[in-house]
């Protein structure tokens, strides 16, 4: 019963505690409502980033309380992630994918056969687009899942940026601000590509008037509602601290009054039943507005994601890769020959 989960109408703590043959009257079920709502929205449990790391110039006990950790020999550090950028201690996330691993040996199969691939100069290929067009991406990195290829057919890429927005969208921000389906039609020429504010239009321009980055969010406060650099950042870690309500509810406050400002209204609250949806502008950041990805980590995702359709778009090189890494292929593809050159 989280504040950010979809709460059924009779879904309530009185509900649940008469369903029980509890009295919600009663001075002890009183007190245990004032615990139980007092211990909403905080932290579960302890949960262990394996590959995150703390950095400091000595001692690491010296400046972060440590405790030791499930596994033998290892410890862990007691604060989490936002305590750590709260006291400026640097923090570095280590990402393992076993798609890199089978890049890697993948590679080594077309090396081993006489092969060569620069994944640095991967010349354009029409055929992985097609594929990925038909939504063929078994065993492809990023976009695999149910969602992604119901989608692909429907975005349709033709260039790496494709890629990038194609990772962006199937996200729990888009689907839950419903960004999906308008940057789909706008796309396809369906609907016509408008922007909530004309000051928006040089960040939404290129995702077709729909934010889908962190980024974007962080820049449309700082043009719509006057935010600083620092009061972005500020933004940014309101929205992602463990999802609190109050600090959400602070943050809109503070969007709608730099909105407001600069001439920026959206709709008020009726006075009497429920409220009335939010403006564009602001419901594009209230739902669940930094689920977005950032642009950085989508650009680097759909690099892997377009090598590994390439180097797999042979039906023996994609069995071959995925069912055993060690496996040879046979043949490696043709543009990961050497070509013999004459003057």
């Amino acid at each position: 019963m989280s504040d950010w989960e979809y709460k059924d109408p009779g879904d309530s703590l009185l509900v649940h505690l008469r369903e029980a043959g509890c009295d919600p009257e009663s001075p002890m079920m009183r007190h245990f409502a004032h615990l139980w709502t007092g211990i909403q929205d905080l932290p579960r449990h302890l949960g262990q980033h394996s590959g995150g790391m703390v950095v400091c110039a000595g001692r690491l006990d010296g400046v972060v309380p440590l405790e030791p950790a499930s596994m033998p020999d290892r410890s862990v550090v007691q604060w989490d992630k936002d305590d750590c950028a709260a006291m400026g201690i640097i923090k570095v996330d280590l990402l393992g994918l076993g798609m890199m691993a089978l890049l890697e040996d993948a590679l080594e199969m077309i090396r081993r056969r006489g092969g060569h691939v620069d994944l640095a100069h991967l010349p354009t290929d029409p055929v992985v687009y097609a594929m990925l067009k038909r939504a063929d991406t078994i065993g492809v990195f990023q976009v695999e899942s149910r969602a992604q290829m119901a989608t692909l057919p429907r975005l349709k890429p033709e260039c790496f940026y494709d890629l990038v927005v194609q990772v962006a969208i199937i996200r729990p921000g888009p689907i839950v601000g419903d960004m999906v389906h308008p940057y789909l039609r706008r796309r396809a020429g369906r609907e016509r590509i408008t922007v909530p504010h004309p000051v928006l239009e040089p960040i939404l321009e290129r995702t077709l008037g729909v934010p889908l980055f962190q980024e974007q969010l962080l820049r449309m406060a700082m043009a719509a509602a006057g935010f600083t650099g620092g009061e972005a950042e500020e933004l940014r870690r309101a929205f992602g601290f463990k999802r609190r309500k109050q600090a959400m509810e602070e943050v809109e406050k503070k969007l709608r009054a730099g909105m407001t400002a600069k001439g920026i209204t959206g709709r008020r609250r009726k006075p009497s039943s429920a409220p009335s949806p939010p403006s564009p502008c602001m419901a594009s950041r209230t739902a669940e507005p930094l689920s977005k990805v950032a642009r950085p980590a989508s650009r680097s995702s759909p690099m892997p994601a377009r090598i590994s359709r390439r180097i797999i778009r042979r039906p023996s090189t994609r069995r071959s890769s995925i069912t055993s890494p060690w496996a040879s292929i046979t043949p490696p593809p043709s543009w990961a020959m050497p070509r013999a050159t004459g003057r």
